[in-house]
């Protein structure tokens, strides 16, 4: 899993992280130490699942879910034509800073 900070419109962090639970607390610690207020987590079958929760217990983020058809279009529509998880994370953390969010009850 790769996570890719933007601030003022360009990239500031980028790094790779597990997906174990150690490794999810790891990453809410760089974001919060980064000022980060919004997240974008892409879809990926059941495994985004256990970070989407962990980053929602937190509290500390506005999380917005993405749907991998929308990240692909936007990309599309952004001309991105390579396919690496740094190119991926760094598009879907502009896709963020861009689009508007639907604030859902993710969990009861």
């Amino acid at each position: 899993m790769v996570a890719a900070i933007r601030k003022n419109g360009k990239p500031k962090k980028e790094r790779t992280f597990g997906n174990t639970p150690s490794e999810h607390q790891e990453l809410i610690s760089d974001l919060q130490a980064a000022r980060v207020t919004r997240i974008g987590l892409e879809a990926t079958g059941v495994y985004h699942l256990n970070l989407a929760v962990a980053l929602h217990m937190s509290k500390h983020f506005e999380l917005m879910v993405i749907n991998p058809k929308a990240a692909r279009h936007y990309a599309e529509a952004r001309m991105t034509r390579c396919k690496t998880d740094a190119l991926d994370a760094a598009m879907l953390a502009e896709f963020v800073e861009h689009m508007p969010s639907e604030s859902k009850k993710l969990f009861c």
